[in-house]
């Protein structure tokens, strides 16, 4: 990649596979009927 094209989301992309070992660490909400964010407990 060259310099001109380099962006601050390329670099900081996480790898499909950590994001599938850190999945199952992260709890689970049920989605809220209303919608909206999550909570931030």
């Amino acid at each position: 990649m060259s310099e001109k094209n380099r962006t601050v989301v390329a670099d900081f992309r996480m790898p499909e596979e950590m994001w599938l070992r850190v999945d199952g660490l992260l709890p689970k909400f049920r989605k809220s009927k209303k919608g909206g964010r999550p909570r931030l407990e």
